[in-house]
């Protein structure tokens, strides 16, 4: 059960990125219309999944890798992949949910930053696809 619940968030983190960028992108625009509230809306709680998932990853053994013995440098590399993933997650799921779209743009280009970082590994790691 908890391993679907994984794969599900997993899924949803890459349309719900696209959807917030081009909410971010057209924001002077999507304030116009008239139910933008409400998709506003579905994508804050469309991140809650996400960010649960996130958690329960943080205390699953699976993910972790053994440093015994390493150094600083080689447990960096060895969990790069876990760190930039937790760190994109964190800062998708408080962007999209306090609306750091609106406030500031300067928040859009380090969510595309980390968000291209964050699919570029997993595109070289082929875990795009499970």
């Amino acid at each position: 059960m908890k391993k679907r619940f994984l794969m599900i968030a997993d899924k949803m983190t890459l349309p719900l990125y696209c959807i917030v960028i081009i909410i971010a992108i057209f924001i002077d625009y999507i304030l116009l219309i008239p139910g933008q509230l409400v998709i506003r809306t579905i994508a804050a709680l469309g991140v809650i999944p996400i960010g649960i998932a996130n958690i329960i990853k943080l205390f699953n053994i699976k993910y972790s890798i053994n440093n015994q013995g390493k150094k600083f440098k080689e447990k960096l590399y060895l969990n790069s992949y876990s760190i930039i993933e937790f760190i994109f997650i964190w800062y998708f799921f408080f962007y999209t949910f306090f609306d750091l779209y609106i406030y500031y743009s300067p928040y859009l280009y380090l969510m595309l930053f980390l968000g291209g970082v964050h699919y570029g590994l997993k595109m070289a790691n082929h875990k795009l696809y499970k």
